[in-house]
C-alpha cells in the first residue's frame, strides 16, 4: 500500500501544472476611457501579450476571447498610457475652464469669445483664458487693459498668451493685485512689465513678472 501511494505521489508531482498566462487576460467590470470618439468608454478589455487587443461591452469581450482567464477591476477608472516628457495635466484641466483663445484674429474676436464664454456672469466673477496671438492680428501689436476695461469693467480677466510666457490683464484684475501703478517699479530679473509712453503698465506682463 505504501509503495502504491509513493507511486501515485511521484506520478503526481512529475505531471506539468497549469501555465497562467500573466500578459493575456480579460479585464472586466471597469469604466474605461477609450479616447475614441466612436466608442467613448468600455466596461471590459482583452489583453493578450501584454497589448490591448479589444475594448468594449464585456459580454462582446468574453464571447471574443472565451480561453482568457476574467479578472475584476472591482469599477475602477482605466485610462490609456500617457507618454509626455513635459506634460502639464493640470494645465490641461484647467484649460476646460477657460475661454480658449487660440486662432482668434483680432482683439474683436477674443472679446466677442469671452463674451460667449462668461454668458451672464456675476459682477466680480474672474474671467480666464489662453491662447491669444498677437502675431496673428493685423497690426501684431500687444493688446491693452483698455481693451478689455471697455467690455469687462466689473470682472477681473487675466488671459494667457498661446505659449504661457506672457499674460494680459485689465484694470480690475490689477486692481486686485495692487500693481494698478508700477512707474518707480523695477523690471524683476527674467521679466518684463510693458508700459505706456508715461509709463503705465498696459496690462502685459512677460515670464517672471506674471507671477509678481
Amino acid at each position: 500500500m505504501r509503495l502504491l501511494l509513493l507511486t501515485v505521489f511521484v506520478f503526481l508531482i512529475g505531471c506539468d501544472a497549469p501555465v497562467v498566462d500573466e500578459d493575456s487576460y480579460i479585464l472586466s467590470d471597469a469604466v474605461i476611457y477609450t479616447m475614441d470618439e466612436d466608442i467613448p468608454e468600455a466596461e471590459a478589455m482583452a489583453v493578450i501579450d501584454g497589448k490591448v487587443v479589444m475594448v468594449g461591452h464585456a459580454d462582446d469581450v468574453t464571447e471574443s476571447y472565451p480561453d482568457l482567464r476574467v479578472l475584476s477591476a472591482s469599477g475602477k477608472t482605466i485610462l490609456p498610457g500617457f507618454t509626455d516628457g513635459h506634460g502639464h495635466f493640470m494645465g490641461l484641466g484647467m484649460e476646460k475652464l477657460q475661454v480658449d483663445l487660440r486662432g482668434t484674429h483680432s482683439i474683436e474676436e477674443v472679446i466677442q469669445r469671452m463674451k460667449d464664454f462668461s454668458g451672464d456672469i456675476e459682477k466680480g466673477a474672474w474671467i480666464l483664458g489662453r491662447g491669444w496671438n498677437q502675431v496673428l492680428w493685423p497690426d501684431r501689436e500687444f493688446p491693452t487693459r483698455y481693451d478689455l476695461d471697455m467690455h469687462f469693467p466689473d470682472n477681473p480677466v487675466w488671459l494667457r498668451r498661446v505659449d504661457g510666457h506672457a499674460g494680459w490683464a485689465n484694470t480690475a484684475a490689477m486692481e486686485l493685485a495692487g500693481i494698478d501703478s508700477i512707474r518707480t517699479m523695477e523690471d524683476p530679473q527674467g521679466g518684463t512689465v510693458l508700459r505706456d509712453a508715461m509709463g503705465e503698465p498696459t496690462g502685459i506682463f512677460v515670464d517672471a513678472t506674471m507671477g509678481t
